[in-house]
């Protein structure tokens, strides 16, 4: 039973989120011999393309199914822990009723002015140029009704020929509320402290690089060419699984993964001459490819250029949004000397 309730609990955690769902259920560690990708669901429907495939794993990944900030060059340590030092009353991820250990991740707080130019300085590693310029900065999960708040996808992979983005679950990457801002969404139902650092622990897992076999997944952005519409995919153990799914909120019920959800990124006008400054993170759902129906949606805008500089008025915005409510967020681990984990390069 404590297993089946983990594995819901991962799964719950990111429906309205960013990331879409990953389940907590714990992985198998990267085999020699890969498992054929997911073709068709139980009922014979066909699934949503996937943004990776195959011969993308083949061609781009070395044959390896399982990516994350491991695969990235190691960002500067000097740099992780002065934006560690800014963080005050640093602390393990503490236990929930959901998940019942404490996690030996650290998480720290600030304010939202701190915050965003916190994860900013974090990010901007010597690979944040060849992100596209859309994709730069730091963003509000703005009227998103799951209790987090900001995050940061120029820190990742960008391949150029195929229009994907693989973004990892990093440190210094999502910001989540350390209370309820006044205007929250739906009252702040999905706000309460167990809800956002159960949601927080469901997308980071253990933190830790295979073999750990609750390391934490990434995600997918496929675009097309002028960046106006894309696509958003979470995945776990295998980059070539989308887990936005049913059948992953309600492990028991296989049928259920056939009712999958279509996430996307639509570009809108802006007050603001900054590229990629709102996009509609659309949420859809349905039987297969066919998603009709849109619950959850909202808008990604941007409070921090890809230069550093405040994105008005929408930093301004933020900031006014938030007000006293301090944001935490994912900063190494409690029982290591180097706080953040940087990436291997392998």
């Amino acid at each position: 039973r404590g297993r089946t309730e983990r594995h819901a609990a991962r799964s719950r955690g990111a429906a309205g989120s960013m990331a879409g769902t990953m389940a907590l259920e714990e992985g198998t560690p990267l085999v020699e011999e890969r498992k054929p990708a997911p073709t068709t669901g139980c009922c014979g429907c066909c699934p949503a393309p996937r943004h990776i495939d195959d011969a993308f794993v083949d061609k781009y990944l070395d044959g390896d199914v399982q990516w994350g900030y491991w695969k990235l060059p190691p960002r500067n340590p000097q740099t992780l822990e002065e934006q560690r030092m800014k963080l005050i009353d640093r602390e393990a991820f503490p236990a929930t009723s959901v998940i019942k250990t404490e996690s030996t991740m650290e998480r720290g707080f600030a304010s939202a002015k701190d915050m965003m130019d916190i994860l900013y300085q974090a990010t901007k590693a010597g690979i944040t140029e060849k992100v596209p310029e859309h994709l730069r900065g730091v963003y509000w999960m703005k009227d998103n009704g799951v209790g987090e708040e900001l995050v940061v996808v120029q820190w990742g992979q960008w391949f150029e020929e195929e229009g994907v983005l693989l973004v990892p679950m990093a440190t210094f990457m999502w910001a989540w509320p350390d209370g309820i801002p006044t205007n929250a969404p739906f009252g702040g139902i999905m706000y309460g402290p167990q809800t956002t650092v159960t949601g927080a622990r469901v997308l980071l897992g253990s933190g830790k690089p295979p073999p750990d076999k609750n390391s934490p997944g990434c995600l997918s952005f496929k675009f097309n060419r002028d960046m106006s519409y894309g696509t958003l995919q979470g995945h776990f153990h295998d980059v070539r699984d989308d887990t936005v799914d049913l059948g992953t909120f309600i492990p028991f019920c296989p049928c259920c993964s056939c009712v999958r959800g279509l996430f996307t990124m639509e570009l809108l006008d802006s007050e603001s001459t900054e590229l990629g400054s709102r996009y509609k993170r659309g949420i859809w759902w349905g039987l297969g490819s066919f998603t009709p129906i849109e619950f959850g949606s909202y808008t990604l805008t941007k409070v921090m250029k890809g230069n550093g500089e405040p994105n008005e008025p929408y930093y301004s915005e933020f900031v006014e949004y938030m007000g006293d409510v301090r944001l935490f967020t994912w900063s190494g681990f409690v029982d290591e000397p180097e706080q953040a984990p940087m990436g291997c390069g392998c």
